[in-house]
């Protein structure tokens, strides 16, 4: 069992709540009543289940309806999954209109008495609970978790008013992350109209030169830059030193010997082809990869975003792993705006980049916030007064 603090309870799952395994699938018979279903993803992707959630629909019997009805404050969670990592992730029900049913790959975890199913949900969360069902787990192509091992897991808690604001402390940071997210989300959006409004169709036919804006022209990338090839580092990589290696994913590791002057674009040769990257600094860049040199007339930063925003996998020239030649790539046609212009257009494409990556670095940082503090008021170390 798991320590237990001043004040507080312990009990197995079972005498807290009940549990009901889901047997409802997705499909939908003609003998059967239309229900909506809550499904696995659902669960696996939100914390909290509400009306907004788009669910799919199905049917159900009588029986089944009764039975597995989701109510306010109830606790979903995954009871088999393809990896024993993803068993047991949980989501709390806050609120939820009638006819919607647990489905299938669910368990329904109903709070009887003495816990909050809040409660219960966040303390689904902890490393100590994601491990005892972890190594519990049954499987060896998919794995499952039997009605018994969930009754038997251990819940330590405290009195109802603590528990309420344990929850009311955690579902602070749980909205800080879920507006976070949500502005993570307009960014993209927000690059993503910018690239189809500043670079629309970035690759251009010949028949298409005489519908270009003023001053631009159709130009081909063998026009403006040479492809040179990566080679193999001269010093082994390590996970730390002074410049960074890169193939076609991106960083890989780091090397006391550069190739690249740096400020130019590293485009993948072998395996991932439709990932460039961009880079400042002094790089090596390793033979899997082609690094940008001799720019004329060109803003190496303009350019790399031109690249993000084709489809570079239309020019795979390989049936197995994917491959692009530097002929290939030299004969693609794009839009060529004056050197002045393209700087303007790679300033606010740079400026949504680092929004996007700020963003990024807040949301990190709740989630660790979250997960730091769940352990610590969960389990007592520190008390919630």
């Amino acid at each position: 069992m798991l320590d237990v603090p001043s004040g507080w309870s312990t009990a197995r799952l079972g005498e807290v709540a009940k549990l009901y395994s889901s047997h409802v699938d997705k499909k939908s018979h003609p003998n059967e009543l239309s229900v909506l279903l809550c499904n696995y993803k659902d669960v696996y992707h939100n914390e909290t289940i509400t009306d907004n959630l788009a669910f799919m629909r199905a049917s159900a019997t009588p029986r089944e309806i009764a039975r597995f009805s989701l109510q306010a404050g109830d606790i979903l969670i995954t009871r088999d999954s393809e990896s024993p990592r993803d068993i047991a992730v949980s989501a709390y029900v806050a609120q939820i209109a009638d006819g919607v049913l647990c489905g299938y790959h669910l368990a329904l975890i109903r709070p009887i008495a003495q816990v909050l199913g809040s409660y219960l949900h966040q303390f689904l969360g902890l490393q100590q609970t994601r491990t005892y069902f972890y190594l519990r787990a049954n499987g060896i192509t998919r794995f499952g978790l039997t009605q018994s091992v969930i009754q038997q897991m251990p819940v330590v808690y405290p009195p109802l008013a603590e528990q309420r604001r344990i929850v009311a402390v955690l579902n602070t940071v749980d909205r800080l992350i879920a507006l976070t997210e949500a502005q993570c989300k307009k960014l993209q959006a927000l690059k993503t109209g910018l690239f189809q409004t500043l670079l629309q169709q970035t690759t251009v036919k010949e028949s298409d030169a005489d519908t270009l804006p003023p001053g631009w022209h159709r130009r081909c990338l063998g026009d403006v830059v040479t492809l040179a090839y990566g080679k193999t580092c001269v010093t082994p990589m390590q996970p730390y030193g002074r410049y960074p290696a890169l193939g076609s994913n991106g960083v890989i590791g780091y090397t006391q010997d550069y190739l690249c002057e740096g400020a130019t674009v590293v485009l993948g040769r072998k395996g991932t082809i439709n990932k460039p990257h961009y880079i400042e600094e002094k790089c090596w860049v390793i033979d899997t990869a082609y690094y940008l040199t001799d720019y004329q007339d060109v803003y190496p930063r303009w350019l790399y975003y031109v690249l993000v925003a084709m489809d570079l996998t239309l020019f795979n020239e390989a049936t197995g792993i994917p491959s692009l030649s530097r002929e290939t790539v030299y004969k693609i046609a794009y839009k060529h705006p004056p050197l002045a212009e393209q700087k303007k257009m790679a300033a606010i494409f740079w400026g949504v980049d680092q929004h996007i990556a700020a963003c990024a670095a807040r949301l990190q940082h709740y989630r660790r916030l979250k997960q730091a503090l769940r352990e610590d008021i969960l389990t007592g170390k520190v008390r919630v007064a």
